[in-house]
Parts: structure tokens; sequence; C-alpha cells
């Protein structure tokens, strides 16, 4: 096992290209024009999540390996972007990569996702806390460190920690003899352990007609946990899940604890959820067909019914360049809603796009070029994967940037910031 710590003062960037039709740059000061990219080792890299920190921020995801494997990788930032740390983390020698990421109140920080036991077999869940400077925290699992087996192949793509400092970790668990996707949560301790008062000793694996996969999450007020994905029964449309407080599904949500939503003769994929301060949820994610794709979101009521108030019907589509868009994250910001994902007019080059809409679900035509922006890194396909709001408002968007070639090789982490 290992555990890596650099510093630098360096960073790598490049020129920021700006919106479609007029160009809004970022605050000054902002690595080159805006725009960070980092390397860790010359191999893949790529941003998964970002938290806001005093005086700066972190990104964390997977750092990539000379033999093509990856270990979680955390990078640290000052406010203007240069880049202070850089932590990879190894569990078992293999592929280990890191989803989601938050901050504790302390200042430590846990970072999930999965890790490979032995090569080519099924990953485990994996959580990692660290303390403010990056090294690997003992008082949490094994030496920082901690897993569990959910029976399948178990990638955890969504954590969330409750008021109480316990950690709630989402995703999906995959029988490879089935094929069918079944939506996995385990629940830990702050101390690393599972939490045994939850499911079947910590875990709760629940499957649905069809399959179901959770790729994000996020905990109500009142300690339930929604997740979205998506779900195959019905030819792949919008799907949410609510799970009380002891890991059962919720029948108060949906009639039978989920909620699936179609955007038409489409492929239809939730990629995040968030919720209002009204309690609403929003889910974005990408409609697509054989030609084309495009943001799509939809927002709830808190019983899993579709708020007719948004949009057509409870349900938005939005064309950013014409041609395939994929909505991957999104953040409320006072009464807006900040949508982030990769958009490409020719389908091959992707850049960073953004699109901030009002309560109603319409766009924000007073921001960037009608409502919506697009940022390019080198000419090559660049995706946003997660957002960020600092305290003076302007907005951090982090992902991954490839390099000329496209090759997987040369992805770093990807880093753009935006004015209010």
């Amino acid at each position: 096992m290992r555990t890596r710590l650099f510093t630098t003062g360096a960073i790598v960037s490049v020129t920021l290209l700006g919106m479609p039709a007029v160009a809004h740059a970022a605050p000054a000061g902002f690595g080159a024009g805006g725009k960070v990219r980092t390397d860790f080792a010359g191999y893949a890299d790529v941003i998964n999540a970002l938290v806001v920190r005093p005086g700066g921020f972190v990104a964390a995801g997977a750092a990539g390996l000379p033999d093509y494997s990856t270990d979680f990788g955390l990078a640290r930032y000052d406010s203007r972007g240069n880049l202070l740390a850089r932590v990879t983390t190894d569990f078992f020698g293999h592929t280990d990569r890191a989803n989601a990421l938050v901050a504790q109140p302390d200042g430590k920080l846990v970072a999930a996702g999965e890790a490979f036991r032995t090569a080519g077999e099924n990953p485990d869940f994996a959580l990692a806390r660290y303390t403010a400077d990056g090294t690997l925290d003992a008082g949490f699992g094994t030496g920082g460190k901690a897993t569990a087996d959910l029976g399948g192949h178990d990638i955890a793509s969504a954590l969330v920690r409750q008021p109480d400092g316990r950690l709630l970790v989402a995703g999906s668990t995959l029988d490879l003899d089935n094929g069918a996707p079944s939506v996995a949560v385990a629940r830990f301790n702050a101390d690393g352990t599972l939490d045994t008062t939850f499911g079947d000793g910590g875990k709760v694996v629940t499957e649905f007609a069809g399959g179901a996969q959770a790729v994000s999450a996020v905990l109500q007020p009142d300690g339930k946990l929604v997740v979205a994905g998506d779900a195959s029964e019905t030819g792949f449309d919008f799907w949410l899940a609510r799970f009380g407080t002891d890991g059962t599904l919720d029948t108060s949500f949906g009639g039978d604890g989920q909620v699936t939503t179609d955007f038409g003769d489409t492929i239809d994929r939730a990629l995040d959820v968030t919720i209002q301060s009204d309690g609403k949820l929003v889910a974005v994610g990408e409609t697509s067909t054989m030609e084309t794709a495009d943001f799509a979101l939809a927002r709830y009521h808190t019983d899993g019914t579709l708020d007719t108030g948004f949009g057509a019907g409870g349900r938005v589509v939005t064309d950013i360049v014409g041609g395939s868009d994929q909505a991957r994250t999104a953040i409320v910001r006072g009464n807006r809603l900040v949508v982030g994902g990769s958009a490409t007019g020719n389908g091959t080059s992707f850049d960073f796009a953004l699109a901030v809409y009002r309560p109603d679900g319409s766009l924000d035509t007073t921001l960037g070029d009608g409502g919506k922006t697009t940022t390019d890194f080198d000419g090559s396909v660049d995706e946003v994967h997660d957002l960020a709001i600092r305290s003076d408002g302007t907005l951090l968007a982090g992902g991954v940037a490839y390099g000329p070639s496209q090759e997987i090789t040369e992805t770093d982490f990807a880093v753009a910031r935006y004015r209010p």
C-alpha cells in the first residue's frame, strides 16, 4: 500500500477561450485566463469531486500510474488556483478511484470510491480520510482507510455526511453472473467502521426490476437519502429512489420508494441530484438518441411527483451548441440552478459546458450567452464533473481535460473559475 504526498508551487494552465458568442473572463488571478490543469505523473488523471476549503479548494479523483491503473488522487489549491500539494493513496496495489469528497467541520476530508483487492476481480467500496495537511488519518478505519464488500462489482459513486458524523456511501453492485446492477448503500460510523444499525450489518443492497444503479445521492433534512441514476426496466429513464434512516425503501416516495421519468423516445440518464432550500429535488443528466444528446433536468416535489411549475410538466431539455451535450452535475446558487457538463458541436471536441436556470426552469439569459457558456482547454475533450461555489460567489468547475491527441494517458485534472 502506498500514499504519496507531493508539494509544488507550479501550475500548468492554458489560455481561456470564452463562451460561444460573448467572452466573459474569470476573475483575474486564477491560473492562466481562468483555467488550471494539473498532472500527477504523466498518465490519466481526472477530477470527480470538488470541495471549497478556507483559502482555496481541494479536488479529488483518479491519478494515473505507469501500468494504466489509478490511485485515489487529491490536489489542494489556493484561491488563485496555485497548486499547493498532491496526494495519492493506494489500497491494495491495484486500481483505485475516488468519486466523491466531503469536508468535516474539523477540516478533515473523506474521499469515497472503489478499490480492487485483486487485479481484474471485483472492486469494493473504499473510503479514505485525510487530515488537513493531506496525510491519512490513522483514527479512521485501518490506517486511514476503510472498505466494504457489497457482494459483487461494487462502485461507490456518492458520499454524504450526516450531521452526527456518520457517512452514507451510495452506488451500485453488479452480479457478473446475471449482469443486472443493484443499488448499494453502506453507512459508516465516524471512525470508519460499518454502522451495524443500518440495513444488514451496515449495508443495503436493493434489487429493482431490470436493474438500476445510483450515481448520485443527497441527504434530506429529515435524514432520508435520495439516490439518482437510471433504470433499464423501461428502456433507461431518469430514476430516483428514497431510503429511510434505517436503510429501507421509503414507500411515501413514488408509492413504492422509487420514481422514473421519461423524456420521450430517448435514452435518459440522471447523473446528479441536488436539493433546493424548499425541499424540492432536481435531477440532471442527458436525454439522447443515436444522433444527438441534450442536457436534461427534472424537478420533483418531496413525494416524488414531478413539479409541473418547472419547465414543461416538470422537465427541461437544453441544447447547448447543437450537437451532443451531457449534464453531469448541478448546484443550487441562491434562487438559480447551475448545471455543468460537456458539449460538442462536431462530435469530437467536447468543451466544459455550463447552463444557468431560473426557478421556473427557463434559462437565465442575463448570464453567459443566453444562459449558457462553454470553455475549451486544448481543443480536445473537456468535461465538467463537479461544481463548487466559493464565498465570494465565484464558481469552480472541475473535471478532465485531454491533450490534443485525445489519448487517455494525456488527461489531467482541469479546473475553471467563473464570475458570479
